[in-house]
């Protein structure tokens, strides 16, 4: 008899464990939440990034057609410069910096 019990306990919780699965899968597909509906929305799309230092980085992100070159590190982010998406296809990166009057980077 306690055999059986234990199967029953056993059965129901694997049952509630799938359901919740089954649910998260729901929430995930359907759900507000989803990252191919955060995608949609307007937000910077992070193109690259070099190192310059411990947490010092350059990041370059693609926003509302333009390209945003930012500096970023541990106490703040400053916006290097901005260019249109057109310039990137046309020239090299540093061409574009020099153009830009953008020499050296202090972080």
């Amino acid at each position: 008899m306690d055999m059986l019990a234990l199967l029953k306990t056993v059965g129901a919780l694997f049952f509630v464990v799938g359901l919740l699965f089954f649910l998260l899968y729901l929430l995930r597909k359907f759900g507000r939440f989803t990252p191919t509906r955060l995608k949609q929305k307007d937000s910077p799309v992070l193109v690259g990034q070099t190192y310059v230092g411990p947490k010092k980085n350059i990041s370059v992100f693609e926003f509302h057609g333009k390209l945003l070159v930012v500096g970023v590190c541990d106490s703040a982010m400053t916006l290097l410069t901005e260019m249109d998406i057109d310039e990137k296809k046309s020239a090299d990166f540093k061409e574009i910096l020099d153009e830009k009057n953008v020499s050296s980077v202090s972080l």
